[in-house]
């Protein structure tokens, strides 16, 4: 007699199984973070000479910024340097709640709710991060004049047309 058929097997109840959507979480947390460093990196003076691809994640594209005139460029990049202690203290808080979250997860006897209180933490600041750099966009096109927001539209549409064509070359 062979044992009746029970389907595919069923990952094992318990904390293996608790721990998937506080990981999920903490991974879209984590790439949150990435977009915000991305914006809040990309106006930094040579940044652009640093890092040679760009990504659609970088709401302002670079390129609109290095063909400003070197006067325009840092009354714009004012905008970003006001908020800098801001960044740096967010960036902070990310970095010490990964490091609180690899504390809770090396500890013994493990105490999950360590875990998930340095989860929540880090995707606070992630969000806070998120905020800063949409309060900045929205301040930084607050100050352009018409022509410099139609030369942004295109910056946009140039880089996300780039991209596209990226993204095709590798899908051959």
């Amino acid at each position: 007699m062979s044992a009746p058929d029970q389907g595919p097997p069923q990952p094992p109840a318990g904390p293996t199984r608790r721990w998937l959507m506080p990981l999920l979480v903490a991974s879209l947390a984590f790439n949150l973070v990435i977009v915000g460093i991305g914006v809040s990196g990309q106006f930094r003076p040579g940044h652009h000479e640093q890092r040679s691809s760009h990504s659609s994640a970088d709401l302002m594209p670079r390129a609109f910024f290095r063909e400003l005139d070197d006067q325009r460029r840092d009354e714009l990049v004012e905008v970003f340097r006001a908020r800098k202690t801001d960044w740096r203290e967010e960036r902070r808080a990310l970095r010490d709640a990964a490091a609180a979250l690899a504390d809770a997860l090396e500890r013994e006897p493990f105490e999950p709710q360590l875990a998930q209180s340095a989860i929540a933490g880090h995707a606070g600041s992630s969000h806070r991060l998120i905020d800063i750099g949409a309060a900045v966009a929205e301040e930084l096109v607050g100050k352009l004049t018409p022509e410099e927001r139609r030369d942004l539209a295109q910056a946009i549409r140039h880089r996300l047309e780039q991209d596209r064509q990226r993204r095709e070359r590798r899908s051959r």
